[in-house]
């Protein structure tokens, strides 16, 4: 069934405004799990009796913030990929490192990967199809620090970059680093 994911974009007490490793951390798991809409909760900044509300992308006064900005950067990314994400179904998710309660370790790669290493933090693993390709996910879900990815895919398998170049994996034969909460999209 087709959801929405939700994205914390206002800050409040106990949370902080979110920077950009924030903001991809939550967009790219609700896409990892299948999300086909992102909704940034609130957009305007609320006022409230009970929540200290702040720093929303919009402000109280109707001021745009730097929070404004990255969303528009966070959405300019997911639309490179909208059309991967729209059209398929996710078939698989799982968990490598610290494995969340009620969640899948990840135990096995999909056909076209040969050989994965995950060094230095915790990933979500989303592997994806639609009536023409398969997709296989990596999202660092760490907050604060950089993993390492070594992978080795066959010969048709693609990278799908961030500005909409696919490249074939193969041109990387070492390891690369995923900054916090951010996602490699490979491509067969």
């Amino acid at each position: 069934m087709p959801f929405w994911g939700f994205t914390l974009s206002t800050a409040h007490i106990p949370y902080p405004i979110p920077d950009l490793n924030q903001l991809r951390l939550q967009v790219y798991s609700n896409i990892a799990y299948g999300s086909k809409g992102i909704q940034y909760f609130t957009y305007w900044t609320q006022v409230s009796d009970v929540w200290n509300f702040y720093s929303g992308p919009i402000e109280v006064n109707g001021e745009k913030t730097i929070v404004y900005e990255l969303i528009k950067q966070m959405n300019k990314e997911i639309q490179v990929y909208s059309n991967v994400f729209t059209t398929t179904k996710v078939t698989k998710v799982s968990h490598y490192g610290d494995i969340p309660l009620g969640t899948t370790a990840f135990t096995t790669t999909p056909d076209f990967i040969n050989y994965i290493k995950i060094r230095g933090g915790n990933a979500l693993l989303s592997e994806m199809k639609n009536d023409t390709d398969e997709y296989f996910m990596i999202q660092n879900t760490n907050l604060y620090n950089e993993i390492g990815l070594k992978i080795i895919t066959d010969k048709e398998t693609k990278i799908i970059l961030k500005n909409g170049y696919i490249i074939p994996a193969s041109k990387i034969d070492v390891e690369f680093k995923l900054t916090p909460g951010d996602m490699v999209l490979f491509m067969k």
